[in-house]
Parts: structure tokens; C-alpha cells; sequence
């Protein structure tokens, strides 16, 4: 895993040999595509399920996953409107209250398609997280340690998610980095 000259975002590279044996690199940029490569490349799938239950998961998967990216970019638009973090740029509070509303609404809709038995978001995952629930914890905790943002008041599954995936050693924040973090992103907004 490698990151980009920020130190911030993780890029993946894809390492093939090649018939001259050189490793061409070929790179995943985007958070969903890095996590989609790792679920596939290591579905830890339950054994007892047929091709077609593993292929209606993972379409499941996949249809979560475009509910999470929309509410993760909602909540990224609201807090430029209304972050201190931002307080620099010019912020919209008015398209705030737009956008945190959109999202919320969005997060609504992944709630009610939510697995009610299970401790993460997609039905069947049993006590596995998806990459849904990767991407989704993920931008939480960094809403709240770098925005102050906190989106899951009102959200009680997200609220059951988040607990359940921050038990995982996986989920530790790193404080050191935030200071680092919070000055490198902040001077690339500037």
C-alpha cells in the first residue's frame, strides 16, 4: 500500500510479473476500488453458501457501496460549507443545511436496507464487515477527529456498525497523525 505525496490517501499498486518478469505497476486510486480489489482478492466468503448466494452478496455489496459513497460525499460537501476547518474558504451555510438534510436522508435509506440481525450494514455478512462498513467507519471517525463532524446521532445502526467495528484493532486511530493530517490537508485546501 502506498500512499499519495500527501501521505494521506492510500493508492494500492498491482504487481503482475510479466513475461520479462518486470512488475508494470498498475495503480487503484479511490478508496471503493481499493476495497472492492481486497474484498474480491479475499472474499472470506462462508462455505456453506452456493456461487449464487456469493454472487447476490456480493451484488448487495455493490449496491450499498453507491448508497455509501453518495452520503460520504454529502457529509464531505456539508462539512466544506461548515467546518471550521474550512473557515478560510468560502462556506454556503445555507447549501450546509442542504447537503447534511441530503445526507442524512441518504443514510436513512442504507439504514432500512440494513441486515437487522447482524452488527454491519449488508444483509448476510454475519459478523464479517464489507467494504461498505470499511468505507463507512472509516469517513466516520475522520468527520469527527478532523471536522467535528458527527453523523450518527439519529442513525441506529450506523450507531450499531460503528461500535462493532471499532472493537476491531483494524479501526485504531492513529493521534499522532492527525496534527500531521490536519496541517498537510489543510495547506492543500488553502
Amino acid at each position: 500500500m502506498l500512499f499519495r505525496s500527501k501521505g494521506q490517501i492510500p493508492i494500492l499498486e498491482l504487481r503482475r510479473p510479466s513475461a520479462d518478469g518486470t512488475v508494470p505497476g498498475q495503480f487503484l486510486y479511490h478508496s471503493t476500488g481499493i476495497l472492492h480489489y481486497i474484498e474480491q482478492r479475499w472474499p472470506d466468503r462462508d462455505p456453506t453458501h452456493s456461487e449464487t448466494q456469493a454472487l447476490e452478496h456480493h451484488a448487495l455489496v455493490c449496491d450499498r457501496m453507491t448508497f455509501a459513497d453518495e452520503a460520504i460525499l454529502l457529509v464531505s460537501l456539508y462539512s466544506y460549507n461548515a467546518s471550521k476547518f474550512f473557515h478560510l474558504r468560502p462556506q454556503d451555510p445555507a447549501m450546509a443545511v442542504i447537503y447534511w438534510k441530503r445526507a442524512h436522508e441518504t443514510f436513512c435509506t442504507l439504514e432500512s436496507m440494513a441486515d437487522p440481525d447482524g452488527p454491519y450494514l449488508v444483509p448476510g455478512s454475519g459478523h464479517s464487515p464489507t467494504m461498505v462498513d470499511c468505507a463507512i467507519f472509516a469517513n466516520i471517525q475522520n468527520f469527527r477527529a478532523i471536522y467535528d463532524t458527527d453523523i450518527l446521532p439519529g442513525h441506529p445502526r450506523l450507531q450499531k456498525m460503528y461500535a462493532a467495528f471499532e472493537k476491531r484493532p483494524s479501526a485504531e486511530y492513529n493521534e499522532d497523525r492527525k496534527s500531521t493530517r490536519l496541517n498537510s490537508s489543510h495547506q492543500y485546501y488553502l
